[in-house]
Formats: C-alpha cells, sequence, structure tokens
C-alpha cells in the first residue's frame, strides 16, 4: 500500500517529510557530501500538532549541488510542488541565522544533521512577522510558553537575547484576546509599558 504523503489539507505529513530527509541523506553520501540544517516555521508547527505545511524553512549554508540534491529527493518522493520546493532556505533570506544557543539537535543521519530553533526563538521569529497566520501561530506559541503576560514574556525574550519589539507582542496579545483587551492592559501598566516602548525605539530592536 502506497503511504500517504499529504493530508486532506494538502499539508504534507510528517512522515513523508522524514522520507524526504532519509532520502536526502542517502544522495549526500552517494555524492560523498554532508549538510547541517536548522529547521524552523512551519514546520515545527506542524510538529506540535497545531498545522501542517507544504514545505520546511531552514537555514543551510547554499550549495548548488546539494539544492539539486533536495529537490531530487523532493521529486523522486512527490514532495515538491508547483511553488516551492520541499526544503529550501528562503527564510535565510528574512532572518538571522541563530546563534548555537538557540537551536537543539532534532535527526542525525549518516550525511544529514538536522536541528531545530527552540521554542522561543521560534516565537521570535512569528512574533516579526506582520502575516495573519504568523500572527495567529505566535498566539498558539505564546500558550505554548505559557506566559500570558505581555510585559513578563518581553523580559524573558529579551533575558535570553531574543530582541523582539513590545510593538509586535501587543499586536499578538490583542489578537488573543481581541482590540478592547489593549485599552484596559495599557491603563493599567501604562508607565512599564511607555519604558519597554521607549527602550526599542532607543536600541533599535525592531531586528533580531
Amino acid at each position: 500500500m502506497k503511504k500517504r504523503i499529504r493530508h486532506n489539507n494538502g499539508s504534507h505529513t510528517l512522515e513523508a517529510f522524514e522520507q524526504g530527509f532519509q532520502r536526502l541523506d542517502e544522495l549526500l553520501g552517494q555524492n560523498g557530501l554532508t549538510l547541517r540544517i536548522i529547521v524552523c516555521g512551519g514546520y515545527l508547527i506542524q510538529q506540535m500538532g497545531i498545522r501542517g505545511t507544504i514545505d520546511i524553512d531552514a537555514f543551510y549554508v547554499k550549495n548548488d549541488r546539494i539544492d539539486l540534491l533536495i529537490k531530487q529527493a523532493g521529486a523522486e518522493l512527490g514532495l515538491n510542488t508547483e511553488y516551492t520546493t520541499w526544503l529550501n532556505r528562503s527564510v535565510a533570506t528574512m532572518s538571522d541565522w541563530p546563534d548555537e544557543k538557540f537551536y537543539e539537535r532534532l535527526h542525525a543521519f549518516n550525511h544529514l544533521t538536522v536541528d531545530k530553533v527552540t521554542t522561543e526563538y521560534l516565537l521570535g521569529m512569528k512574533l516579526r512577522s506582520t502575516r495573519d497566520r504568523d500572527v495567529t501561530d505566535s498566539v498558539t506559541l505564546i500558550k505554548h510558553i505559557n506566559i500570558l503576560d505581555p510585559i513578563e514574556l518581553y523580559n524573558h525574550l529579551n533575558n535570553m537575547a531574543i530582541n523582539v519589539g513590545m510593538s509586535y507582542i501587543l499586536t499578538a496579545f490583542s489578537e488573543m484576546h481581541g482590540n478592547h483587551w489593549f485599552g484596559q492592559y495599557f491603563t493599567e501598566n501604562q508607565i512599564e509599558l511607555l519604558k519597554t516602548l521607549r527602550i526599542d525605539d532607543l536600541k533599535g530592536k525592531e531586528s533580531m
């Protein structure tokens, strides 16, 4: 029986992505190459059982030979789509590479090493995006981390050197609680909020 590679909504199954990693590892070995990637984005959201994705965003050093092998593995397994390759590094053009303290081992194959960013780092990346889907993902990750106060979350992330402006955090909390929430929260925490916003402005913390 042929293994299912997609859910009904078009996203790939986690098993299909695992097969992609395994096939890429084989192709790397056949070509005398090794590769380390750091995955992030919707793939990690899918691993948490929240929603699916059609591709894996990852940081890795650009290499034309490796890019061809990634496409080959995807083509053989039916993982590539009309719009994207199943594993791609487009995220590297939009975000800085994470420091090693912000990722951990996920898979170790013979020729392919797969690390993943921490949940806090993923949240920082999601908070900085203005896409509706990423704002929704931010809300889910905030609940997962279970820090349900904006100022506390701001301090937690910044203490870990994940510099996310308060304005982004407030956007996610407004999505979580509704726009009426902000007025009351601002009234109760005006001094501290203005302090964080002033710090962001002075230090230019709008970039990670």
